[in-house]
């Protein structure tokens, strides 16, 4: 019987096709692999093959999680999906929980940087620490970036020339309704006030820059009223909200088709965003990329994202 390789998809559009192409690599090598949403997958695990769960994140909510799947007789690994834009170690503090870091079998890294913070604050699991990359960036570097061009082509036949706008100000304006801190505080995130009042200035920093980016927004499509403006929002946002609020723009199309990000990116004219991976993703994909900050705080804002992009602060 093969060895068997679980790979956890939470965000359809941002994690399915690295996982596609990690699983790949694995069946070259003799694995059995399944992929799949987790909350069906965590269903069904005393019905599988005992194997290797590869799940992306180990928050507070994941202690649970990490032991049902072991009670199995399974293994766990790990990255954290976010942890290559993390700002310090307060951020990694809310978001890595030690019990969850004590069952895992082997934790990966993006780089060397999360490695060394994760060492520093997480000393005894050190030799859990793995530097590995992640294949959600390997799917954007050449040649594998050149299967995004024919589905980019298709794209603009249906969608014209377009600037690309993402939100990522998924604090603030929440698809599920709920306040992000009282949700954090529940989720046993944030478990000290120095964590809550750091979290609270996080949120006003982005409530801040989503004020600007609504008004850089409206002034981009008066200015400009025969270019075209898609608008994607994050999954964790309330599109509705996006959609209220740019009801009167007929250049701007709110969109939440379930189309890769890379793909619109490919397709796009230019991306501009906030602060947001997809920047970084652009970057690997050569297209032009502005992070619009108007108000600054380093502690919030993503190093590698900043050197990756044009930054502007006035519309």
């Amino acid at each position: 019987m093969k060895k068997r390789l679980y790979l956890i998809i939470e965000n359809y559009n941002r994690e399915l096709e690295s996982r596609i192409y990690l699983g790949l690599k694995a069946a070259n090598l003799g694995w059995s692999i399944v992929i799949g949403n987790k909350a069906n997958i965590y269903k069904q695990i005393k019905n599988f093959q005992s194997g290797i769960f590869f799940i992306k994140s180990v928050g507070p909510r994941y202690v649970e999680i990490i032991d049902s799947i072991k009670k199995y007789g399974n293994r766990v690994v790990a990255t954290d999906e976010e942890n290559i834009v993390f700002w310090g170690s307060n951020q990694l503090l809310t978001r890595m929980h030690p019990e969850c870091l004590l069952e895992l079998d082997t934790y990966y890294c993006w780089g060397k940087r999360e490695f060394d913070y994760l060492s520093s604050l997480f000393g005894k699991f050190k030799e859990k620490f793995i530097i590995t990359g992640n294949p959600r960036i390997d799917v954007l570097k050449n040649p594998l970036n050149k299967k995004y061009i024919n589905e980019a082509n298709e794209l603009k036949k249906k969608k014209g020339n377009f600037i690309l706008l993402n939100s990522a100000f998924g604090k603030v304006v929440r698809a599920s309704k709920t306040d992000w801190i009282q949700d954090s505080i529940n989720a046993g995130k944030l478990d000290t006030e120095e964590k809550i009042q750091n979290e609270k200035q996080a949120v006003k920093y982005q409530a801040d820059n989503l004020d600007a980016f609504v008004e850089l927004v409206n002034f981009l499509t008066d200015k400009l009223p025969n270019q075209k403006f898609i608008l994607r929002t994050h999954p964790a946002e309330d599109d509705k909200w996006f959609r209220n609020i740019f009801k009167s723009k007929k250049n701007l199309e709110v969109n939440t088709d379930k189309i890769t990000t890379n793909v619109f990116i490919t397709a796009s004219q230019c991306l501009i965003a906030h602060n947001c991976i997809t920047l970084l993703e652009a970057y690997f994909l050569n297209k032009k990329c502005l992070n619009f900050i108007y108000k600054f705080d380093k502690r919030y804002e993503h190093e590698l994202i900043s050197n990756c992009s044009t930054i502007l602060s006035d519309k």
